[in-house]
């Protein structure tokens, strides 16, 4: 089958709709007629949005309308509290965020946090020699782990902040109505989703936990118990979050798998979350 390319340097200037309507121009021209189009390589996200609104013919369209959009700025826009002190009054102030979903992720971070600090005091002790490249792999994840969990802090405020801006948006009309409904279960979806994730990076959290109480340096066993009930707390927080978000869901297959996939991480980091607390406590009495 004939191919013809064009190498589109400036999308802003050339949008893509142009250079498609010019491709079918010379198909025809030449008695044919253009079967696909291909992208190679890479592409901006604002020639395709134009793209998308030139085929709709779509009028005042701004791409502040797109609720990824939305939800990125939003995200932007919440700074990480600076001390311990803004981002408690943060949560203590009058307004619905930061709120449990946010406080589940802090809690997470210093979770992961004190996995950190337990490798640190293990790595380059001669009597923990056997373990160190194991303890170097705890504080390198839990390093990870814990700049996830710090960034998620103002994720889960922007999607929950999204669901109230949803709500908010006009309904007088039908297309307002059906826009907005649409608005509701994006954000819905989003402030679901997000929990969920708090809820996987708690399990990871506990999971390097366990490593953290059997290998690491024994005289933190405490502060290894107390990294793994950080991250249990973190879990159940984040659960209660999705359980209640996906109540809104319309779309009730998609909330089934939201359920099935929390309670499933859940049954895992209570059991983790258990095996941590016995090996601490049997550690600290001197009962193994």
């Amino acid at each position: 089958m004939p191919a013809v390319g064009f190498a589109v340097r400036r999308p802003d200037e050339t949008p893509l709709p142009r250079v498609a309507a010019v491709a079918r121009a010379e198909a025809a021209r030449h008695g044919g007629q253009v079967a696909g189009i291909a992208l190679r390589g890479l592409v901006p996200q604002s020639a395709l949005v134009d793209a998308a609104a030139w085929q709709l013919q779509l009028t005042g369209f701004r791409p502040e309308q797109i609720i990824e959009n939305h939800i990125g700025r939003t995200a932007a826009a919440v700074p990480a509290a600076r001390t311990a002190e803004d981002f408690v009054a943060e949560v203590a102030s009058d307004t619905a965020t930061p709120g449990g979903g946010s406080v589940a992720a802090m809690v997470g971070a210093l979770g992961a946090a004190l996995n950190q600090m337990v490798a640190g005091l293990t790595i380059g002790k001669p009597r923990y020699a056997a373990s160190e490249a194991e303890m170097q792999r705890v504080r390198s994840q839990a390093e990870a782990l814990r700049a996830e969990l710090t960034q998620l802090i103002a994720v889960d405020s922007a999607a929950f902040d999204a669901v109230m801006a949803a709500y908010r948006l006009p309904r007088g009309t039908t297309d307002e109505a059906a826009a907005r409904r649409d608005a509701i279960q994006a954000a819905l979806r989003r402030a679901t989703a997000v929990p969920l994730d708090i809820v996987r990076r708690a399990l990871d959290v506990l999971k390097l936990t366990r490593i953290a109480v059997e290998h690491g340096n024994a005289s933190a066993i405490s502060d290894a118990g107390v990294a793994g009930i950080m991250a249990l707390a973190a879990a159940q927080g984040a659960s209660l979050n999705v359980d209640v978000n996906v109540i809104g869901l319309r779309d009730l297959e998609e909330g089934d798998r939201y359920r099935r996939d929390n309670a499933e991480l859940m049954r895992e980091a209570r059991q983790v979350a258990d095996e941590i607390d016995r090996f601490v406590r049997s550690k600290i009495t001197g009962s193994s």
